[in-house]
């Protein structure tokens, strides 16, 4: 005859209280960490920026903006950083990008949006950066610079009528 197994139930529970406790350690731990992790990438990014190494700012701002992607700081200091360190069409694109999101939700960012317009220039995106001329010019409608840019643009659009009254508001304001 076979004897019957009995549970140690002591056993059973110290086990079971061990493993809660140790799972909440371990969730305690996981979130202090988290929250340290974007203020740590944030530090680096403002120490790379200052020891001027761009790519390496970028790099950890990158990261940062994966833990807050409202912070709308951080995002406006990697559009200037890509914007800065721009060397080829592509990454001019990249940047631009960068600002026209920044811009879609915060329309009222000036300075934003003249960066937007050279920078779609320099892109050879004549149209958006009439879009953005037009907003700019809604608000200072007397801006020689703009009005120049703006004539360009329509110049470089084929339009040449417009281009023609931009360069003649231009005149005059400058």
């Amino acid at each position: 005859m076979q004897q019957a197994r009995t549970v140690n139930v002591r056993f059973l529970f110290v086990f079971v209280a061990c493993i809660l406790v140790l799972g909440t350690l371990v969730h305690l731990a996981h979130s202090a960490q988290v929250k340290r992790i974007p203020v740590a990438l944030m530090k680096q990014a403002e120490s790379a920026r200052e020891q001027n190494k761009p790519e390496r700012a970028l790099d950890f701002l990158s990261r940062y903006l994966v833990f807050d992607p409202s912070d709308v700081d951080a995002r406006t200091t990697l559009a200037t950083l890509l914007d800065e360190t721009a060397r080829n069409p592509r990454s001019k694109a990249r940047a631009l990008l960068a600002f026209e999101r920044i811009l879609r939700e915060d329309p009222s960012q000036e300075k934003i949006r003249r960066r937007i317009v050279n920078l779609a220039i320099e892109c050879g995106r004549t149209s958006d950066a009439i879009v953005h001329l037009d907003e700019l010019l809604k608000q200072t409608p007397d801006d020689g610079d703009l009005l120049l840019l703006a004539g360009k643009c329509h110049e470089s659009s084929g339009k040449y009528a417009e281009a023609i009254g931009s360069y003649e508001r231009s005149i005059q304001n400058a």
